[in-house]
């Protein structure tokens, strides 16, 4: 290696047969390293996989476990790949001669590349420690990431404004008026496609992207297939389906559209008195609800299907396609963090009009509403290519209370310590008109099945209070 320059720049040049250096190996083949024992000409698809993610190096003439083996065309090799490479990838790759125990063996470094880079018209991708083919939704996806564009970004060429909801947009302007996020002049005096170009979805030739038809389309599914919600009630389990809808439709109203729908159909309401007044409230929070609504329809990979709704006696579970962005975790929505957004455009839009707030603070007020009404945080999972949310019902609410294996006078003891927070023997033995033994058993019971806890030291000074 010879190194040529003053003291302000230099210039590396590297000789035919390059400088013979003991480098320590990795064991295990990773994200950025991949093992070839011999050199073949389809190997060209893993340096173009490693251009199209994070970069990477392909060592020639070490096997599987890691060990050196060696290479006997190491010279041919040195004079043949960076030929090979640039003519078939279009790219520049570092190809060096590299000795271990005696044996040499080629290293192929490859640096990320801005542009796609193809094999033979197709395209590859480092995942892990394996190679991935991009066909279909993920190579578009692939694609449009890598040219600076989201999915969303992208003009519909058939869709005009004839395809959008006038009383969508009425009501998006009305409510972001409300919210402060639009001036009363934009939305009254500004004509459709000026008003459209203010939040961006548009192309400067007038055509409208995805994102609109996503947020104020009449039929949004004739262009984006993920655009609807699919909802279920069920029984024990997902194999147990009682009933479902289907409902589409613009995106700026159709959380709530699904709020009252799980509220008229599926989910029965909770009922206790105010003096002599009834009143009958969701058995989950509905701003919970309508936030995780939100975030489903803010973050879905539209690639994919529609957003699903599974409603169980015990709990409400949504899915949307596409993971977490790089760089979030689970873990983080439990936490403040920052606003990540899958969809800018559409993110933006939404903010616009009151739905959302971009500050990372969803999945918090999903918690807090929780924890208002006394439940369960909500469980936040990223798992099948999917992001997961699960609300817990009252598991004391006395709907659940008959569908489990309790006993009528424990239903009544439990309703009992709910009401009243403690209950004691003596109170069940009224309660119930049964005998001290009888209670004791009861109680006992109760308690080894999760239901209450025992508080206090025997005897009469010994209570119970809810798990």
């Amino acid at each position: 290696m010879k190194y040529i320059g003053s003291s302000y720049s230099f210039l590396i040049t590297f000789s035919c047969l390059a400088e013979v250096v003991s480098l320590p190996l990795t064991l295990a083949e990773t994200q950025l390293t991949e093992y070839k024992e011999s050199w073949r000409d389809e190997y060209l698809k893993w340096i173009a996989g490693f251009a199209n993610a994070q970069g990477g190096t392909l060592l020639i003439g070490i096997n599987d476990k890691g060990q050196v083996v060696g290479v006997d065309n190491a010279k041919r090799l040195l004079e043949e790949l960076p030929n090979k490479i640039q003519n078939t990838l279009g790219i520049i790759s570092d190809v060096n001669l590299r000795e271990q125990d005696d044996k040499v063996y080629i290293e192929i470094i490859t640096l990320p590349y801005e542009m796609p880079v193809a094999y033979h018209g197709e395209y590859h991708l480092r995942s892990g420690s394996t190679k991935q083919v991009l066909r279909g939704n993920a190579l578009q996806q692939f694609l449009l990431k890598r040219l600076g564009k989201t999915y969303y970004d992208v003009v519909e060429p058939k869709a005009t404004l004839e395809n959008l909801n006038p009383e969508a947009i009425r009501a998006y302007g009305q409510r972001g008026v409300e919210q402060q996020r639009l001036a009363q002049d934009e939305v009254a005096q500004t004509d459709l496609g000026t008003f459209l170009d203010n939040l961006n979805l548009r192309d400067a030739e007038g055509g409208l992207k995805r994102a609109a038809l996503i947020l104020f389309g009449k039929q949004p599914m004739r262009f984006v297939l993920g655009a609807h919600i699919k909802l279920g009630r069920f029984g024990n389990d997902a194999t147990d389906l009682k009933f479902q809808d289907e409902l589409s439709g613009d995106g700026f109203r159709l959380a709530e559209r699904t709020l009252q729908l799980l509220d008229s159909k599926y989910l029965p309401g909770l009922v206790a008195y105010e003096g002599l007044y009834r009143q009958e409230r969701l058995p989950y929070p509905p701003e919970a609800i309508r936030e995780a609504l939100l975030n489903a329809i803010m973050h879905k990979d539209y690639f994919g299907g529609p957003i699903f709704v599974w409603v169980y006696d015990d709990r409400l579970v949504f899915f949307n396609e596409g993971s977490l962005v790089e760089g979030l975790t689970t873990a983080d929505l439990q936490r403040s963090h920052a606003s990540r957004r899958r969809n800018p455009t559409l993110a933006m839009a939404m903010f616009r009009g009151g739905l959302v707030e971009t500050w990372g603070r969803g999945t918090l007020k999903m918690i807090a509403e929780c924890r208002r009404l006394g439940l369960p945080d909500p469980v936040f999972e990223d798992k099948q290519g999917g992001v997961w949310v699960t609300f817990f019902a009252d598991r004391y609410q006395e709907t659940l209370l008959r569908q489990s294996d309790l006993s009528e006078r424990q239903v009544q003891g439990v309703l009992y310590t709910k009401q009243h927070t403690r209950i004691t023997n003596s109170d069940y033995q009224h309660l119930n008109d049964c005998s001290r033994n009888t209670a004791s058993a009861d109680l006992k019971g109760l308690v080894q099945k999760g239901w209450l806890q025992q508080q206090g030291t025997k005897g009469s000074s010994s209570f119970y209070t809810l798990a």
